[in-house]
């Protein structure tokens, strides 16, 4: 696992990232669903304002932060190779 800062809007959702100068783990989401105990869903899904994206906590709580800020993305290989390599857009 690498450790490495990045801006928020390079990490993809599932992410798992720290405050720069924090210790709490969030993962990263852009679109939050809420679901009832009958899974259905109890609001519209929640949509991130563009070029920001929802750091949830372990507990659930979430907050919104703008893609420009620095994170510490906790990556693996595979995320690496998708930083530096992107797919290419069609």
């Amino acid at each position: 696992m690498y450790r490495i800062v990045v801006p928020l809007c390079e990490v993809p959702d599932g992410g798992i990232v720290t405050k720069v100068h924090g210790a709490k783990k969030h993962t990263v989401r852009r679109v939050l669903r809420v679901y009832g105990i009958d899974n259905m869903p109890l609001l519209p899904p929640i949509k991130c304002e563009e070029g920001c994206a929802f750091l949830v906590q372990e507990n659930g709580d979430a907050n919104a932060m703008s893609g420009h800020k620095d994170v510490i993305w906790h990556a693996d290989e595979d995320d690496l190779q998708h930083l530096l390599n992107p797919p290419e857009d069609k």
